[in-house]
């Protein structure tokens, strides 16, 4: 399930972290979580051990050092796909009656999970088409959020370069 939840996470967040280290991660996951299972037997210092410092520390190995912001959005991402994924097993095992193939579930779960990633992927790659820019006028610089427009065939007529259309009064200073 780890692994699932990584590979997704890497899809759909477009990270480019290659699958022997996916693999790797996932198997290191797993083990520690096995190890924590077997060692500790309060279920609360268990639960905290795995959901923070062990997912913690599979999220910084895979992904590596990065801000607090792509941290964040890296763990969220991950922890909302094995949400989803235990969600779908459960739904499963309650549904069909005498179905008590873990591995079935599982196939199936990920497959979904995966139809769901490809999708969002998609629409991400289509739909999210704003970028930092930082315009510069008469020595003055601005930073703001541009929208790019690969439909946009406006072109300077002397030098025949793209052009950009801003409004004088947007956005607003305060």
């Amino acid at each position: 399930m780890d692994f699932i939840a990584l590979a997704g996470a890497n899809c759909l967040l477009r990270r480019k972290v290659k699958g022997r280290r996916l693999w790797f991660i996932a198997f290191l996951s797993s083990v520690g979580s096995l190890i924590i299972t077997l060692t500790v037997t309060e279920p609360f210092c268990r639960a905290i051990l795995i959901h923070f410092l062990l997912n913690t520390g599979m999220v910084v190995l895979c992904f590596g050092k990065s801000s607090w912001r792509t941290f964040l959005e890296n763990w969220a991402v991950i922890y909302l796909m094995v949400i989803f994924l235990g969600g779908v097993m459960e739904l499963l095992r309650s549904s069909a009656t005498g179905m008590t193939f873990f591995w079935i579930q599982a196939v199936i779960a990920a497959l979904v999970l995966s139809v769901v990633t490809w999708y969002l992927g998609r629409r991400k790659q289509f739909g999210n088409q704003l970028f930092p820019v930082t315009l510069v006028h008469r020595g003055h610089a601005m930073e703001t959020m541009g929208y790019w427009d690969s439909g946009n065939q406006l072109r300077d007529p002397y030098n025949h370069r793209p052009v950009c259309i801003l409004s004088k009064k947007w956005p607003q200073r305060s």
